[in-house]
């Protein structure tokens, strides 16, 4: 019986499961850093805001923005990723 063809979320989701793997996640911080860092800038999120990171990776873009709105209302990542750690 043939293999059942992966969809492209499937797809995606394997290659980035194969970068996660590899440890690739550092070197993408930092490739991204000036783009994210510019980004926020513009959001100019306040405390007390809510943030919604939708394809967050491991996280560090979403912890960075939890810190600038503070506690109380919650930032909340989203990644279609299963094997990157959660912090």
């Amino acid at each position: 019986m043939p293999e059942k063809s992966l969809t492209p979320d499937e797809k995606l989701q394997q290659e980035f499961n194969r970068w996660a793997a590899a440890g690739e996640g550092p070197k993408m911080e930092n490739h991204h850093l000036d783009i994210t860092a510019k980004t926020i800038r513009r959001m100019n999120p306040r405390p007390g805001e809510r943030v919604l990171d939708l394809g967050c990776g491991s996280g560090w873009a979403t912890r960075l923005l939890a810190r600038l709105v503070g506690e109380g209302p919650d930032g909340f990542g989203q990644w279609l990723v299963s094997t990157l750690p959660t912090r």
